[in-house]
Parts: C-alpha cells; sequence; structure tokens
C-alpha cells in the first residue's frame, strides 16, 4: 500500500486552522469604547464590539490580512451576540470588503436580536488590491434602555470559492463554508471536492454516499438530504445512491435512489451490494457515523466495488462519537509506512485486497477535520 500524501490545508484558504500562527493581521479601529476587545489576529482570539449609543458614532474594526493566498475572492464571517436577558434591541452589522485604495468592494448587513448567531458571505473581485474585512456595529431599535450586549466575530474564512461551494451552501451542508458542523466550524470540503471532481462532472457515471443528514441521527425521522441534491446539481449525468441508517425512499427521483442500512453491519453492507449486483462507483464518501469501526467495516466491503482509478473518500477523520482503536487515520498511515492494512474491523481476505489494489492515498485538511482520499488502481 502506498505512503499517504497530505494536504494540511487548502492553498486557497484561509482560516484558523490554516497556518492561524503565521498569519500577521493589521488592525484599525475607531469610535471603539473600552469594552471593544481587539486581537491582533481575529483567527486565534474572538474579536468582541460593544455597540456605542445611537448618538455616537459607530464602533468600526478594519482587519487586513498581511498575505492572503493567492486567488482569494470571499470572506465568511461568523457572529454571535450577546445573551444578556437586559439585552433586547437589534445589534446592526455592516460588513465591508475594502481594498488598499480605499474602494468597497463588497457590502452586506445583519441584524442580530439577543443569544443569535449569524453569518454573511462577502464575494469581490479576485484581483482587489490588498482586501480588507471592515465590520462596523450599530443598535437598532434601542428605546434608551439597557444597551450593553456585545457582538462576537467567532469565526473567520477567507477563500476563493466555486460551484461547489455555492452549491452546498445554498443547500445548507457543512461541505461548503457557511453551515456550522454541530457547535464547530464549517468543513469546507466542497473547496478540495471541486478541485477533486471538476474534471469529470458532465461524465456519466455512479456516486455512493454514506450518511445523508446530520439531523436524522438525533430525531430518526429524515427531514433532508442536501448532499444527494447538491451531487444531484454538480452532476449532471451520474447516478446517485444514498446509503443511511434511516429510510430516506422519500427524496428518491430520477437518478437517485436510496438504501437504509447500518454502516457498521457487515449483513447490511452485503445486502446492498447484492441489490446491485455488479454496480461499480466512481465516488464513494463515507460521512455516516464517523466511528472508526464503521468506517473500517465500510471501506473492506466496499472497495471492490469501486471502479478502477476511481476513489473512495472518508470524512471527517478528526472526530469519533466514541473513543476506539485502532481510529481509521492511523490504519492508512500506519498501512501506509509498512505496507500492509492492520484491523480487527478489516477481515484479512479484504486487507490483502486493498494492499493490492490501492494506488494512492491522501490525506487534505481543508479546514478542522482531514478527510481521505484512497484512490483505486487503474484498471
Amino acid at each position: 500500500m502506498p505512503r499517504p500524501t497530505h494536504s494540511q490545508s487548502s492553498p486557497k484558504l484561509l482560516s484558523r486552522h490554516s497556518n492561524p500562527n503565521r498569519c500577521s493581521w493589521s488592525v484599525a479601529g475607531s469610535s471603539l469604547n473600552t469594552w471593544c476587545r481587539l486581537p491582533g489576529n481575529p483567527l486565534t482570539r474572538p474579536l468582541v464590539l460593544m455597540a456605542n449609543r445611537p448618538d455616537a458614532k459607530n464602533a468600526t474594526v478594519c482587519f487586513r490580512p498581511a498575505e492572503l493566498p493567492p486567488g482569494i475572492d470571499t470572506f465568511t464571517a461568523f457572529f454571535r451576540s450577546s445573551r444578556d436577558p437586559a439585552y433586547d434591541h437589534l445589534q446592526k452589522v455592516l460588513l465591508r470588503v475594502v481594498d488598499g485604495d480605499a474602494r468597497v468592494r463588497a457590502r452586506s448587513t445583519l441584524r442580530l436580536a439577543r443569544g443569535a448567531r449569524a453569518q454573511a458571505t462577502l464575494h469581490f473581485e479576485d484581483s482587489a488590491p490588498d482586501p480588507a474585512l471592515e465590520i462596523e456595529l450599530a443598535l437598532e431599535g434601542f428605546d434608551g434602555g439597557n444597551h450593553h450586549g456585545n457582538l462576537r466575530l467567532s469565526y473567520l474564512l477567507a477563500y476563493r470559492s466555486n460551484p461547489m461551494v455555492t452549491m452546498c451552501n445554498a443547500a445548507g451542508t457543512d461541505k461548503g463554508t457557511e453551515t456550522y458542523s454541530g457547535n464547530g466550524f464549517p468543513h469546507c470540503y466542497a473547496l478540495q471536492y471541486h478541485e477533486l471532481f471538476n474534471s469529470f462532472r458532465d461524465e456519466r457515471f455512479s456516486l455512493l454516499e454514506i450518511g445523508l443528514d446530520d439531523a436524522s441521527k438525533e430525531t430518526g425521522k429524515p427531514a433532508d438530504a442536501p448532499s444527494l441534491r447538491v451531487w444531484r446539481d454538480y452532476f449532471p449525468a451520474a447516478d446517485l445512491f444514498g446509503y443511511d441508517l434511516h429510510d430516506f425512499t422519500g427524496f428518491e427521483q430520477e437518478r437517485t435512489v436510496t438504501f437504509q442500512g447500518d454502516q457498521g453491519s457487515r449483513a447490511d453492507l452485503d445486502r446492498f451490494i447484492a441489490r446491485y449486483d455488479g454496480q461499480e462507483f466512481r465516488i464513494v464518501i463515507d460521512d455516516g457515523s464517523h466511528a472508526s469501526s464503521h468506517q473500517q467495516t465500510s471501506l473492506a466491503a466496499l472497495f471492490r466495488q469501486v471502479e478502477p482509478g476511481g476513489m473512495y473518500i472518508i470524512e471527517d477523520l478528526g472526530w469519533q462519537p466514541y473513543p476506539e482503536e485502532p481510529r481509521t487515520l492511523d490504519v492508512l498511515l500506519q498501512a501506509g509506512r509498512g505496507g500492509r492494512v492492520r484491523s480487527p474491523f478489516i477481515p484479512d481476505a479484504e486487507a490483502r485486497y486493498l494492499e493490492q489494489t490501492v494506488a494512492a492515498v491522501e490525506v487534505h485538511q481543508p479546514n478542522d477535520s482531514p478527510f481521505a482520499v484512497i484512490r483505486k488502481q487503474p484498471g
């Protein structure tokens, strides 16, 4: 099995998880009050702004990164407002992208009630010289009472957008750059996926995704299948297969079928393989339970179904729902170092098959949690 290659972060992304300590920022504030807190680097500590009273100038801060990766054309900023129970008015947040020539390249406005969180995405021409994010905070609906609610810039991304990012954000999946993963951060996988898939997006092939909706994990009642909607739009000629613990047949339509099964159950996986006998997939994406035993059981059962030259992707390798050994990322890294696949969740025959047929293992980390691309040897 080949040695895994690493891409620790996307070259087209600046975030808290992509070299935050090496990124220097210039910070300029105006009309700030004593409660405002301006970090020198907004990626390492949150910005806290307290609004001035309506009869004073608005508190404003401008962050300008000293160096952005080439081609950056988008900022996405995430905010959370105060939970102070005495605070009952709106915070009005005005955002602008201002270039080095003091020209406004993009603007947006948010209004946050007490305890709310929201994000704003601002697109600008990637030719803009030295783009900076300017944040201005004002009170709205203020009646002269308590005005001590504050606003936090909880997260900030700068990146080069692409069609898949746009589709993921519209669908509300955490593969994009706007939707949180639980209480964490957007995974930003779409930044890398577009580079992996764009060359064949109009071709006819089959794609399988394991795990179709985070919400159904909590409720047991599927409400949406956002990633299936993304794949249907992004791959207009592909046949799509969904695999989930819950029943998603309500989302079946042209070119899309679903299967109800446990990815940790070899019996369920064999039942899926038997139902679609002979079916090969150019792409398999495991976004299921994230349990290491389930990931490895699914890989062992399904890698034979990957077409020659295809890819098997395992997402969110930095998180597990419960402690379990060996972790999937460790299995892949160890196999790359020693050439052998060793796991109690992968039978010997499947382990030898993986050793013989895996062409490459790539580990990418666009943002907070890595994913692996396991490429099959061409036929």
